[in-house]
């Protein structure tokens, strides 16, 4: 295989595995509340930027959910930043700077 498609691969892999995650968190929280299960777990209080959330006496499935939004969030919109030439010279045998070639 090409070093650029086990790239690509490996990154195809982690999304999905994230996505997988996610989707696995929210759905505990779910399950949590079909089950019935309200007692508090305590507070959040969380800042980015102009955001705040707030979870006052939340129940364990809203934290369940909340946590798999986020992972989801993050997944879907965030990505990761793939530079595939660096991979292509290293495939090609091209040095690291720095580096002697002798795995020192």
């Amino acid at each position: 295989m090409d070093g650029k498609i086990e790239v690509e691969l490996a990154v195809l892999i982690y999304k999905l595995a994230s996505l997988g995650a996610g989707v696995l968190v929210c759905y505990m929280g779910y399950r949590l509340f079909s089950a019935g299960i309200f007692g508090d777990a305590g507070s959040v209080d969380a800042t980015f930027k102009d955001t705040r959330l707030l979870i006052r006496r939340g129940a364990p499935g809203t934290f369940f959910a909340v946590v798999g939004a986020v992972v989801l969030a993050l997944t879907l919109f965030k990505g990761i930043n793939l530079d595939t030439r660096y991979v292509a010279d290293v495939g090609a045998g091209a040095q690291i700077a720095g580096s002697s070639g002798n795995g020192h």
